[in-house]
């Protein structure tokens, strides 16, 4: 994820309206995200400080209507982002990561990535130096989600994903011996 103070085009960031109206957005030159809020170019947004109000225009003109715009974390991606299969919330989410003490360092295997809410949460908790090897049957879920990891900073680094049904297939060989915690 960027540490930076400002994002620049290429990063992903969350806009933040209240608690049922948070959007998870790539930043691109010259991009526009239309929201119920209003409409917001990209451009105004480069280049602020996260936890900035970014405000929305209408026919070019700036509005009244803002969002926050923030760094993106686990929590807030999970709110953001699309359901593609049923999600994790972050009472279940914090109760597994405990349960498996997945921390600084671990290998963490999942079998099933899903909609991502639970990767995206073990991706942070096992940085740095751990990894999160993350097993998808389906090839869409699989290719959407590598995808955003991708723009959540997430790989390459934190992350590894698999299209691969471990049900049927089991996990990779050499995986064998080399983790810390499976969550089925």
């Amino acid at each position: 994820m960027n540490t930076q103070d400002c994002p620049a085009a290429g990063d992903f960031v969350i806009l933040y309206g209240n608690f049922e109206n948070v959007y998870g957005i790539t930043l691109s030159q010259d991009g526009i995200t239309n929201t119920r809020f209003g409409t917001f170019h990209h451009n105004d947004i480069i280049g602020q400080q996260y936890g900035s109000k970014v405000f929305s225009k209408k026919k070019g003109a700036a509005c009244d209507s803002w969002l926050a715009m923030l760094r993106p974390s686990p929590e807030l991606i999970t709110a953001s982002l699309t359901h593609r299969t049923q999600i994790l919330y972050h009472a279940d989410i914090s109760t597994i990561l405990m349960l498996l003490e997945a921390g600084p360092g671990k290998v963490i295997l999942e079998a099933g990535t899903g909609s991502g809410s639970l990767s995206s949460s073990f991706g942070r908790a096992v940085q740095p130096g751990g990894r999160l090897h993350t097993f998808e049957f389906h090839k869409e879920r699989h290719l959407k989600a590598t995808e955003e990891f991708k723009n959540y900073g997430l790989m390459p680094g934190a992350i590894s994903t698999y299209h691969r049904d471990v049900c049927n297939d089991g996990l990779p060989e050499e995986l064998t011996g080399q983790a810390d915690g499976v969550f089925l």
